[in-house]
């Protein structure tokens, strides 16, 4: 597992690297294991949106993104939701065929967590990654399709910190 400060520059597995990983089940270091661990900070300044916008960051219906949409190449990722402060995060619901966002005090997740876990509560959401629909899933698990979208106006200028985990072995990622 590799660890990374900065939004767009994770640090990269080399050969010989110092950084191993260990099986939990031998304890003998595993090969190809590029798992990593983001640590991210969106800042959502008024120049980060307004770059945004003049890059044309735009989702497919419309809404102005910090994250473009995408699917992880990895088998899992593992992000916590975050109950208070800035919602961002937003997964494509597949048989409703729209966006729904998940986490921020806005979202029905929100809700849910105040409600079994109490005010300041919180839960993880965990992503299926493209290894892991193609290893196995067939036809009926998808990789999930998330991006982060632009603050509402009266969140502007109120960072969003998480950080990510995502599980990435060599067998599993192939060659796309």
């Amino acid at each position: 597992m590799l660890l990374s400060t900065t939004l767009s520059t994770p640090l990269q597995a080399r050969p010989n690297s110092s950084l191993k990983s260990l099986r939990a089940d031998t304890g003998k270091e595993r090969a190809g294991d590029f798992s990593i661990l983001y640590a991210m900070n969106y800042f959502n300044s008024a120049d980060a949106i307004e770059w945004a916008s003049e890059e044309k960051m735009y989702g497919t219906d419309g809404r102005l993104l910090v994250l473009k949409e995408h699917v992880d190449p990895s088998l899992f990722v593992i992000e916590p939701v975050i109950t208070k402060g800035v919602g961002s995060l937003e997964v494509f619901h597949e048989q409703a065929k729209e966006w729904v966002l998940v986490d921020g005090k806005h979202s029905k997740v929100h809700d849910v967590i105040e409600e079994v876990e109490g005010p300041g509560g919180g839960g993880m959401i965990v992503f299926v990654g493209k290894a892991f629909a193609k290893a196995y899933g067939g036809e009926s698990i998808k990789p999930t399709k998330h991006r982060c979208v632009a603050p509402r106006k009266e969140e502007i200028g109120v960072q969003r910190r998480t950080v990510i985990y995502e599980q990435k072995y060599t067998e599993f990622m192939g060659g796309d």
